[in-house]
């Protein structure tokens, strides 16, 4: 059966988890309604019964493709037989896919293409190879209608690596932003420490949030950890992810699993901010937003993160700290200042979510979507 819609809205995740991309879907499905914009979500098969219901309270209609296949082509081939969209809007897909031709050419569909990259800048040398990347996505962006960035240093990475002087119009700035009503201080920090970890009021609580891999710096982290713990310092220190350094961060961990725990991939990470004194995210790639981050802010809690990527346009001298890249000296010594002053954390974190409020709110990502989708229909 075929259908009659104004905007697939892909996203090529899977949401086994409630996080800030999922409760956008919900809010920007929502205000569609309001707009008279029917739009349907494309998204991965392996959506967990939390973010269902989420979806199914705020009306998502949403179609499922299979995570497994490797066929991008026939898949939004399918999709756009099926709905007869006037724009699709890509998300967490392959951006050089001769599926961005297809939709164009073909199908006669205009093309959004939001970028979440996280990478570093091509041709920052001058090999044959850098020279035919950027020539191949050149030719690749001829086909997009709007990209969208979600900070200036993605937008500035798309005009350097993707358009040409004439198309650099093609770039609109939207940060990512998240709901300050979920993401909100803690009124009783202390009872909910006691009552959701079992620690005592005086424990300080230093989260990570994010995959643990090396990009990330997880291990930079846990190294921190392990110093600060055998100096004798009461802290907990959280990480909520999973990735390909779990198993070996865990065992390393053993000895000291009172302080260091594993949480897996999380639906409470609300829940958790509410009850950390610090994020820290010490970052090795290119960061292109750093939603992590954001949320902690909307906490009041005080990021202390690597000066790179998109990071310093969240976090400055009145939010938090910002250390070198891979500089363990640096994070430790800024891990130790923050937790011994918590007058200090308090002042950080009530700027930081002043922050959010003007720039990072979602209320102010959705709004300006919408925006873009009236302009091109």
């Amino acid at each position: 059966m075929k259908f009659k819609t104004d905007i697939i809205f892909w996203a090529n995740i899977n949401p086994n988890k409630r996080g800030s991309f999922e409760d956008f879907i919900s809010k920007l499905s929502k205000e569609c309604k309001k707009e008279g914009i029917k739009i349907i979500f494309v998204l991965g098969n392996d959506i967990c019964s939390i973010v269902k219901k989420q979806f199914l309270e705020n009306f998502v209609q949403y179609d499922l493709i299979s995570s497994k296949s490797s066929n991008f082509l026939k898949q939004v081939r399918n999709m756009v037989t099926k709905y007869k969209p006037k724009i699709i809007h890509f998300n967490f897909t392959p951006f050089c896919h001769p599926a961005i031709i297809y939709c164009k050419k073909i199908v006669k569909t205009k093309i959004i293409f939001t970028d979440h990259d996280s990478r570093e800048r091509i041709g920052q040398d001058s090999s044959i190879y850098n020279y035919f990347k950027l020539l191949r996505r050149r030719f690749y962006a001829y086909f997009v209608d709007k990209f969208v960035a979600v900070s200036d240093y993605i937008k500035n990475n798309i005009v350097n690596e993707s358009l040409t002087e004439k198309d650099k119009n093609k770039v609109v700035l939207i940060y990512n932003g998240v709901d300050v009503d979920r993401f909100s201080p803690s009124k009783d920090k202390t009872k909910l420490k006691r009552e959701f970890l079992g620690i005592k009021d005086t424990t300080n609580v230093v989260t990570f949030i994010g995959q643990l891999i090396y990009e990330k710096g997880a291990d930079l982290l846990f190294d921190c950890a392990v110093s600060i713990l055998r100096e004798g310092l009461d802290v907990l220190f959280l990480f909520i992810g999973d990735g390909v350094l779990h198993n070996e961060l865990k065992h390393k961990a053993k000895s000291l699993s009172k302080n260091i725990r594993f949480l897996g991939v999380r639906n409470d990470v609300d829940k958790l901010l509410k009850i950390s004194d610090l994020l820290v995210l010490p970052s090795r790639w290119g960061e292109a937003f750093g939603l992590a981050i954001a949320e902690a802010m909307a906490c009041e809690i005080p990021v202390i993160a690597t000066k790179v990527g998109a990071i310093p346009e969240l976090v400055n001298d009145e939010t938090g700290i910002l250390v070198p890249v891979e500089d363990v000296f640096s994070l430790k010594n800024s891990i130790t200042f923050l937790l011994s002053h918590p007058e200090k954390r308090k002042l950080l974190g009530q700027v930081s979510r002043e922050r959010v409020l003007r720039l990072f709110n979602i209320e102010k990502m959705v709004k300006k979507t919408i925006s873009l989708y009236l302009e091109l229909l």
